[in-house]
């Protein structure tokens, strides 16, 4: 026969499962925390996986950026370079133009002026011929200039010339007569029969424009100096011929004779031209106006 079961035991049994349960509620709610521990782990490490791959992202993005700030920096290095090269360029080409501007110029100059030396290539200028009145009329000069060639040249037969005049202001001195001759060969019988001349007050020479006058009056003292040496000495236009050389003054200042013979004058030669210019000053002596 069973025993009948204490109450008490029943008692402590129930307690022991009263606790047992306690116990498997705080296991489930530790349960649940656990869960939501792992899943807030869970988020946390999907958050560091998406910000790591967001710096992976932005570190190949600053990699990217420091790549295109060097290779504008080249760039930059380079256009530099090429401005300073363009610089560079633009002056050249400014200081050729400016070379070649004046080249232009001056030989737009001498083309002028050797076309007005041509343009005078037939003009003689004679000085110290009386004028017959102070309203002298350019047919009276034309008759005067006749006689005169008649008279004082010794010309049997007058040479034909085109026109006669006189020119400059009127002074105490007569004015010079500028005449422009039919053809050069009859201008040159009248310039190389001057040397009758020689003693009075009348002088023929010829006509040349003022920068070509300039540059004779630079070289006249040489001239001058080279026939007292007895030396051969003759000019053609602006350029003077010392014993078939032309001559190119060294040292305006002083009279030192000086041919194309001569080392200073070698660098002309080499130059493959004389000097461009005359300066308008130099050494000058008064021309008496008798034929050169």
């Amino acid at each position: 026969m069973n025993q009948p079961i204490d109450s008490m035991e029943i008692d402590n049994l129930m307690n022991k499962v009263d606790e047992m349960c306690k116990k498997l509620s705080l296991l489930d709610f530790l349960s649940e925390k656990i869960n939501k521990f792992q899943s807030t782990v869970s988020t946390l490490v999907s958050n560091v996986e998406n910000v790591t791959k967001r710096v992976g992202e932005m570190e190949h993005s600053l990699e990217f950026l420091g790549a295109k700030y060097e290779a504008g920096r080249k760039e930059d290095a380079d256009m530099k370079t090429d401005i300073s090269d363009i610089r560079s360029y633009n002056k050249e080409i400014g200081g050729n133009v400016k070379r070649l501007t004046t080249d232009f110029k001056n030989d737009l100059r001498e083309r002028h002026l050797d076309l007005q030396t041509r343009s005078m290539r037939e003009n003689l200028i004679f000085s110290g011929i009386q004028e017959s009145s102070d309203n002298e009329e350019n047919e009276e000069t034309g008759e005067i200039l006749k006689q005169f060639m008649t008279k004082e040249l010794k010309l049997s037969n007058p040479i034909e010339f085109v026109r006669a005049h006189r020119f400059g202001r009127a002074d105490k001195k007569p004015r010079p007569i500028v005449c422009r001759f039919k053809t050069f060969n009859d201008r040159e019988l009248v310039r190389k029969n001057a040397n009758v001349l020689k003693g009075t007050n009348y002088g023929i020479s010829e006509q040349f424009p003022i920068e070509v006058n300039d540059r004779r009056k630079v070289l006249w003292p040489y001239f001058k100096e080279a026939k007292e040496q007895h030396k051969k000495a003759h000019f053609k236009r602006d350029r003077l011929y010392i014993d078939g050389k032309e001559f190119i003054p060294h040292d305006r200042n002083k009279h030192n004779m000086e041919t194309d013979n001569n080392p200073a004058n070698t660098r002309y030669e080499r130059q493959g031209a004389r000097p461009k210019y005359f300066p308008r000053r130099g050494p000058q002596k008064k021309n008496n106006g008798n034929s050169e």
